[in-house]
């Protein structure tokens, strides 16, 4: 049986790329969800596209990445259960991979697992 442990939420509106506030990591699963789309941030349009992607990396406090996944800016909230994680702060980069006049736009969640 999985039992939540902490649930932590975020959003982002970024060009390049951004990372969370460091979490405190007790065991050793963690799933990660987003959900994006593109926005243009001149005019407010909000478009989707499956073909713009984005990477979605787990890291440590040294900066390594730990576990990492692909997502793409289609609207679909998805994601991941990261096993075998180490027990230590770790944060969330989401790393848009096009760039270009629309920003990569969205939100997420992650929980903890027993």
């Amino acid at each position: 049986m999985i039992r939540p442990a902490s649930v932590e939420h975020f959003v982002f509106d970024i060009d390049h790329f951004e990372y969370t506030k460091p979490i405190s990591n007790k065991y050793s699963r963690w799933r990660v969800q987003t959900q994006a789309c593109l926005r243009n941030n001149r005019t407010g349009v909000m478009k989707t596209d499956s073909n713009s992607t984005y990477i979605v990396a787990v890291r440590n406090s040294k900066n390594n990445v730990v576990c990492s996944y692909r997502g793409k800016a289609d609207n679909i909230y998805g994601g991941l259960v990261f096993n075998n994680l180490p027990k230590t702060k770790l944060y969330i980069v989401i790393l848009r991979e096009s760039q270009g006049d629309w920003h990569l736009y969205g939100k997420g969640d992650t929980q903890f697992l027993r």
